[in-house]
C-alpha cells in the first residue's frame, strides 16, 4: 500500500479462516511485536502534542458515543499523516466519526 494506513488496537488478529482471535490470550503474541518492529505495517508512530489536542476535541465532539482515547488517538494520527484509511476490527466509532474536513474513513478490513 502506498497510501498511509492508521492501524487501530493490535489486540486482535484474523486467522486464515477469518476468525478473530484475541492476541493477548494466545501464545506467540510477540509475533505481532516482531512484525511491527520489522515494519510489516509501515512506520509505528507515537503521539505528539497536536495529537493530544485533537484527541480532546474529538472526545468532546463525540461525547454521546462515547468516543474513548484509543479510538480518538487513531483518528488524530490518521489526520496528522493525512489518510482516511483506518484498519480496525472494532468499527462502531470509526463509522460515525469524521475527519476535520467531514470525510468518512475507509475501514480495513473492508
Amino acid at each position: 500500500m502506498s497510501e498511509p494506513l492508521a492501524l487501530a488496537e493490535m489486540r486482535h488478529r484474523v486467522s486464515g479462516e477469518g476468525t478473530i482471535i484475541r492476541c493477548q490470550n494466545q501464545p506467540g503474541v510477540g509475533y505481532w511485536d516482531t512484525l511491527l518492529a520489522a515494519g510489516a505495517y509501515g512506520t509505528v508512530t507515537g503521539l505528539i502534542p497536536d495529537d493530544l489536542q485533537r484527541m480532546g476535541e474529538l472526545v468532546r465532539q463525540y461525547a454521546s458515543l462515547p468516543l474513548g482515547g484509543t479510538d480518538a488517538s487513531v483518528i488524530a494520527v490518521a489526520g496528522r499523516i493525512k489518510t482516511l484509511r483506518v484498519a480496525a476490527l472494532d468499527r462502531r466509532h470509526f463509522t460515525v466519526v469524521r475527519s476535520r474536513r467531514g470525510e468518512a474513513f475507509t475501514l480495513y478490513p473492508a
